[in-house]
Parts: C-alpha cells; sequence; structure tokens
C-alpha cells in the first residue's frame, strides 16, 4: 500500500523473491483483460477512461483466476 510514485510493485517483487513466494499484479492483471478485448476487459476500460475505480468483483474475479 501507498501512494503513486512509492513504488509498491517493485516492493512487492522483492518481498516475493525474498519469501520465495508469487506476486501478483492486479494492474497487470486489468491491462492483460483489456489487451485480450474481452468485454470484460471493455468495462474496465470504461471505467479506467472515466477515472473510476475498477468493481472489486472484478478485481476479484481475475485474481481468482
Amino acid at each position: 500500500m501507498g501512494p503513486p510514485g512509492s513504488k509498491r510493485k517493485e516492493h512487492a517483487l522483492a518481498l516475493s523473491d525474498h519469501f520465495q513466494h508469487e506476486s501478483v499484479s492486479v494492474g497487470d492483471l486489468l491491462n492483460r483483460e483489456i489487451n485480450k478485448k474481452t468485454p470484460l476487459g471493455q468495462r474496465i476500460h470504461d471505467s479506467r477512461k472515466r477515472h473510476q475505480y475498477v468493481e472489486d468483483e472484478i478485481a476479484i474475479e481475475l485474481v481468482m483466476k
């Protein structure tokens, strides 16, 4: 957790490497879905275009996959 520019992803990757656990980037999952041009990806894109947060249910669904 941290403000924009606080290098959250870099810290998460360093911790996952240190503890030998997998790291999951929700932002990467959201971008991947947008790039696949799925209906879900379109919903994500629309939310971002309106500068709104993506619904929790969408993020949870992608992480669970």
